[in-house]
């Protein structure tokens, strides 16, 4: 990595966005940790950086989170480019680099749908990392298809979060609106038989009463003195 650093080449962007094309084909620039702690809501590297450009803190956040958009998370992008670091990085600047993209992606913390996604680029990158990297043969393997936690450390020591590596959450929540929607649907039907058949049932009472009515002025016509 070398040239303008990752958070320059961020802002420059921002300026330009038509870079986008051609940033993709360069290797990524030095200090790339800057940009993912920013990215990731870091609140004193994104002071840092606020102060350093000029901007808000919101727009510190959006710019460098463009930038990994657009130049690291694309699609087709390789495994090392995902995490934001160069062919033969240590498995702990990689880890590392996925706790703090997923500080910003994660579903549990992200809300925008969209963003959210790319956090499967960045898991299924560091999956294809940890087959292949020597240092992470201690690493335990994701179980497909399972619930996994595992605790980590947030940059900041005070901090500490539980995230799911899995979208299996995601899928379960998903299953269970599914589930209550038929319940919901189920219950509104059976009130809607339910109430077609009172509404039978007062019907012919109604109508049973009628003719009893007119039956009775019919037998009274017959009788002497009316």
């Amino acid at each position: 990595m070398g040239g303008p650093s990752a958070i320059d080449a961020a802002f420059g962007l921002a300026q330009m966005p038509a870079l986008a094309g051609r940033l993709r084909t360069r290797p990524l620039p030095r200090d790339m940790l800057v940009v993912l702690q920013v990215a990731a809501g870091i609140e004193p590297v994104v002071e840092e950086i606020a102060v350093r450009f000029t901007c808000s803190r919101r727009d510190a956040c959006t710019i460098a989170r463009l930038y990994l958009q657009q130049v690291v998370l694309f699609a087709g992008a390789d495994s090392h480019r995902l995490l934001g670091v160069e062919p033969g990085a240590g498995w702990e600047e990689i880890n590392r680099n996925k706790r703090l993209l997923s500080l910003w992606l994660h579903p549990d913390i992200n809300r925008n749908g969209w963003e959210s996604a790319l956090i499967l680029r960045v898991l299924a990158a560091w999956e294809d990392l940890r087959l292949r990297h020597p240092a992470a043969g201690a690493c335990p393997a994701r179980r497909p298809g399972r619930r996994e936690k595992r605790a980590w450390e947030h940059p900041v020591r005070w901090i500490r979060h539980q995230v799911t590596e899995t979208a299996a959450v995601r899928t379960r929540y998903s299953l269970t609106r599914a589930g209550a929607l038929r319940l919901a649907l189920g219950l509104a039907g059976g009130l809607l038989l339910l109430a077609l058949l009172s509404f039978c049932l007062w019907s012919a009472g109604t109508s049973r009463a009628a003719a009893v009515r007119v039956e009775g002025r019919d037998v009274g016509s017959l009788m002497p003195g009316t």
